[in-house]
């Protein structure tokens, strides 16, 4: 193949919406929205690709091990933020691999079902999640939504849990930014 045609082919290239996307910057931290890393290998990939990272992630993990995930990226974790059904398996992988590393644990409750009423609570505990990880954030590091599971738990798919994260970032003021420590 020609240069020519594969110089065109990247310049043309335009990534899939929730696929590292680019949210917006608030008070020098990047949020990024990578919905759909819904499994360990994708939200490796989109971990890796920032050095200080305050994940966002959980979900249904559908039987997938996260230990080596875990192992792999606990240099880069600034802090995790959980959300979601398996959450609690997460929390056990962090504790053992990444013990230093500060985890919060939000749960949106049992009748996370797809009603309207639901789809609220979802969003709700979103908005709280990006809230805590912007929190734990400080200049140059990155909020990353990369779940490393599926969404089906809370939300009707990996788009919504993508336009709820962005929604909640987009609440945000600079002030929000590393109030945790």
């Amino acid at each position: 193949m020609a240069p020519q045609f594969i110089r065109e082919g990247l310049i043309e290239h335009k990534v899939g919406p929730h696929r590292s996307a680019f949210v917006r910057e608030v008070g020098g931290v990047d949020f990024i929205d990578d919905s759909k890393a819904t499994n360990p290998h994708a939200a490796r990939t989109a971990i890796l690709a920032h050095p200080q990272v305050v994940w966002v992630a959980g979900g249904q993990l559908k039987g997938a091990q996260i230990e080596d995930l875990v192992e792999e990226v606990a240099d880069r974790l600034v802090a995790v933020v959980l959300i979601g059904a398996d959450a609690p398996v997460f929390a056990v992988a962090l504790a053992r691999h990444a013990p230093e590393v500060p985890v919060i644990e939000l749960i949106a409750g049992d009748d996370a079902g797809m009603g309207d009423a639901s789809r609220d609570k979802a969003d709700a505990v979103m908005a709280r999640a990006v809230q805590a990880a912007a929190g734990f954030a400080t200049r140059g590091d990155t909020v990353l939504l990369a779940p490393a599971a599926a969404s089906l738990d809370m939300f009707a798919d990996y788009t919504h849990r993508g336009r709820s994260f962005a929604a909640a970032v987009h609440a945000l003021e600079d002030g929000d930014v590393g109030r945790q420590l």
